[in-house]
């Protein structure tokens, strides 16, 4: 085994792709990470043995993160990831300067969107997968200078009355490994562990919080280029505040909102 820890990670001449669509990387990162089998001295019949020694292959995992500038190509895609998070699979490539990692059946582990005043909309999307990446090449891997979609600034949103908002999906996925005669190797890189045999998919979450001028009677719409990604009408609230505006300041009503499941009576709405 050459590493326990092989990473990609995107620099400023880095690219993203996610399932098919061009993604404006700000940051970002693929890795397999091995957990490996050790026996302490003491757990040694020997008084020789004074250190750990190597025991098994142990099991390695397979993770990504990725940070974003949204734009008019990534928004159906993370639209999609919201929507169908525990059925919609989706495939992860990043390049650096000459070549890159690409993931397949990808799970989200958490997604994060976010405007602001005087910025663009962000987002953040954490992902795992039972298989290893493989290498893949690309003849263009520079995205920013050569890229052509519309990004997508805080003041298209429009929510009416909001200052600011975020939203966040967070999935528990378990990685389930299994017994073998042979470790499944992760050969390509130079690693011998166990990859996950499946993936457990346990509970979800989506949470909302947003800043707003005017105490709320009724939900808000949150709408990015055109399109409706999120509403929120019927939202079950699980916090709120009022802040007090200074001598240069209004007051603020701060809204929080949470749901376990979509599109129901008292869930958000990805739409």
């Amino acid at each position: 085994m050459i590493s326990e820890n092989s990473v990609i990670e995107l620099g400023y001449r880095g690219r993203a792709v996610v399932n098919g669509a061009n993604f404006l990387a700000s940051s970002g990162s693929m890795e397999n990470t091995v957990s490996t089998s050790y026996l302490s001295g003491y757990d040694m019949a020997s008084t020789s043995v004074k250190s750990r020694i190597y025991h098994a292959a142990g099991v390695v995992s397979h993770t990504g993160s990725l940070s974003f500038d949204l734009t008019s190509e990534s928004v159906s895609t993370v639209k999609n990831i919201l929507k169908n998070p525990r059925s919609n699979k989706f495939s992860v490539s990043m390049f650096g300067n000459d070549a890159g990692w690409n993931m397949q059946d990808c799970v989200a582990q958490s997604v994060s969107l976010s405007g602001a005043p005087n910025g663009l909309v962000t987002g953040s999307l954490s992902f795992i997968s039972a298989s290893p990446p493989t290498i893949t090449t690309l003849s263009e891997t520079n995205a920013r200078d050569a890229f052509s979609a519309t990004l997508v600034p805080y003041w298209h949103t429009g929510a009416y009355l909001v200052r600011d908002w975020s939203l966040s999906f967070s999935l528990n996925v378990t990685p389930k490994h299994c017994n073998g005669d042979e470790a499944k190797s992760v050969s390509l890189f130079g690693i011998k562990a166990h990859s996950p045999k499946y993936l457990f998919l346990g509970e979800c979450q989506y949470d909302l919080n947003f800043s707003a001028f005017k105490k709320l009677t009724t939900g808000f719409d949150v709408k990015l280029g055109g399109s409706q990604v999120f509403s929120c009408s019927t939202y079950m609230v699980v916090g709120n505040a009022l802040n007090v505006g200074g001598v240069n300041d209004i007051n603020i009503y701060k809204y929080s909102a949470t749901s376990h499941a979509l599109n129901d009576n008292e869930g958000i709405v990805i739409s």
